[in-house]
């Protein structure tokens, strides 16, 4: 597909990470790429933000950019687009605390277990899909929520293209959602992932 129309969604909610928004949308403006479309949704809780932005998305390509991360540098988006071949993609990601320091190098790839919580993927923003009868992500989950669409993608598409490039910068730190939900929280969402699809 040539000059594909990318769909970035950034869903955002009013809490503590909030504040790193404007960085964010900043690395957007700072795209080469300009093919390109903003939906910034502040809706709730994660899934129903990001699948309120999914039904309104009018690109090819779907782009996932959580409000605490940000593009890693103004040829993101280009590389994306010259990558694409179709179902989804997933990138490489480096880490920043806050302090524009980017440290933790990552890399994504898949193993079979990754619905039981072994995330080699990596956050939701290294993530790309095709806008063509688009996955959903499943509302009520927020510790498993990343790798429950994985699987699922993994299921429909078969393994993502892998974008062997640091093309975003995780926010990393305390303001997270991970950070914050209770251990009960994080062991019913594993249990529901064992039942959804085994061990």
């Amino acid at each position: 597909m040539e000059n594909p129309k990318i769909t970035i969604i950034v869903p955002t909610a009013d809490v503590e990470g909030k504040k790193f928004l404007p960085r964010c949308l900043d690395s957007i403006k700072s795209q080469n790429y300009t093919n390109y479309e903003v939906i910034v949704v502040d809706e709730g809780k994660v899934a129903h933000n990001m699948n309120c932005g999914i039904k309104k998305a009018t690109g090819d390509i779907i782009k996932i950019l959580c409000h605490d991360d940000y593009f890693n540098n103004p040829m993101s988006l280009e590389e994306i687009a010259s990558s694409w071949k179709g179902g989804w993609l997933v990138s490489g990601c480096v880490h920043d605390q806050g302090d524009g320091e980017l440290i933790v190098t990552h890399y994504p790839g898949w193993n079979d277990a990754i619905h039981r919580g072994f995330n080699t993927i990596g956050g939701l923003s290294v993530l790309a899909f095709e806008n063509k009868d688009p996955l959903l992500f499943t509302e009520g989950l927020d510790w498993v929520v990343d790798v429950d669409f994985y699987k699922r993608a993994f299921l429909r598409y078969g393994l993502p293209r892998f974008l062997v490039t640091e093309n975003v910068v995780i926010g990393y730190g305390s303001h997270q959602t991970s950070f914050k939900l209770t251990q009960e929280q994080r062991t019913n969402e594993m249990n529901l992932m064992l039942q959804t699809y085994g061990e």
